[in-house]
């Protein structure tokens, strides 16, 4: 159910960018730690596009993870949206 809501999340990213960029900036102010989670592996998936112009965007985007005290948030942040998603797609 998880990998499902990350997938959905990053489809809904990639069918229409600016809209859902904006909701998932005001989500990942969330208590959910599921929200937040689904948020940054969509991140992972939606990178796929390997779009050099979004990288700022999403490390905007993530930005307010980067000090989310849930270690499930964290884990998922660091090994797939950051580590598997972005400096595998954006290594400068």
């Amino acid at each position: 159910m998880r990998e499902f809501a990350a997938v959905a999340f990053s489809r809904m990213l990639t069918k229409d960018f600016a809209h859902f960029l904006k909701l998932y900036q005001k989500c990942v102010k969330t208590e959910s730690v599921n929200v937040k989670r689904a948020i940054a592996v969509a991140v992972k998936y939606n990178s796929k596009s390997e779009d050099p112009k979004k990288i700022r965007i999403y490390l905007e985007l993530l930005n307010p993870l980067m000090s989310e005290e849930a270690e499930y948030v964290r884990i998922n942040l660091r090994q797939f949206a950051i580590g598997d998603g972005l400096l595998s797609r954006y290594p400068t």
